[in-house]
């Protein structure tokens, strides 16, 4: 299995390190993911040794103060609370941390905390799937909410919203790789709706295709007059050559 190196510096987290990378294993990441947590944990631990703080200490708002220590060293990509959540949850299970009292839940975060566990107990979805499933449902959920007042992001939902949603994509999506993500983790949402009883119909099926994203009023990136995901999508076209 290998150590982690940073542990041999016996700092607040060093003696978790081992079993933090046993349980991110275990739970299906990828090793490259592994090392990214297992980094971000060996900065944390720094930090606590710094501040002379233990493991026991941490908490949500300790974690805010590690952030912008981060930022204010000059740090571009710094972690957030999503990426210690892992070790929050490890460090609860080995009750070094006291449970995490939830907040309230809204009605679109008990409509999110629904789509998880169908994600991953009924479709069986991969760890980090389920995550860029959640962040896009999060992200269409709340914005729906914003614009229409609702409270859960689904009421009433229309073919025409969902339209308008992905026409409204082609001012952020950069490649025709990203936007056929987008679609399909809209679709697994739609799903969702549908077979749960919170839409009549399955939207997905209705859904145009990518080239049929564009509008006048969104336009992509232009190249050679042309938008670049229908160019890119004509180059990924398979080529017939004539002999």
């Amino acid at each position: 299995m290998g150590t982690v190196s940073w542990a041999s510096g016996g700092g607040p987290l060093a003696g978790y390190a081992a079993g933090y990378r046993c349980e991110l294993e275990r739970c299906g990441f990828s090793p490259r993911t592994v090392r990214g947590h297992l980094g971000v944990m060996g900065q944390l631990d720094r930090w606590l040794a710094a501040e002379r703080l233990s493991a026991a200490d941490l908490a949500v708002a300790r974690a805010g103060q590690f952030f912008a220590a981060r930022r204010a060293a000059g740090q571009r990509r710094v972690p957030t609370m999503q990426t210690l959540a892992p070790l929050f949850a490890y460090l609860q299970d080995q009750q070094i941390l006291p449970p995490e009292q939830p907040a309230p839940a809204t009605p679109a975060e008990d409509l999110l905390a629904r789509y998880r566990r169908y994600l991953a107990q009924e479709r069986g979805v991969a760890p980090l799937t389920a995550l860029r499933y959640e962040r896009m449902a999060r992200r269409f959920l709340l914005g729906r909410i914003s614009r229409a007042g609702v409270a859960t992001g689904a009421e009433n939902l229309s073919g025409a919203e969902v339209t308008a949603y992905l026409v409204g994509c082609c001012s952020r999506l950069r490649t025709i790789g990203s936007a056929k993500r987008e679609a399909a983790d809209l679709r697994s949402l739609l799903r969702f709706f549908y077979l749960k009883g919170i839409t009549a119909t399955d939207l997905g099926t209705a859904m145009p295709p990518v080239a049929g994203w564009r509008d006048t009023r969104h336009r992509g990136p232009q190249i050679g007059g042309h938008d670049a995901l229908e160019v890119e999508e004509a180059q990924q076209r398979p080529q017939v050559r004539c002999l």
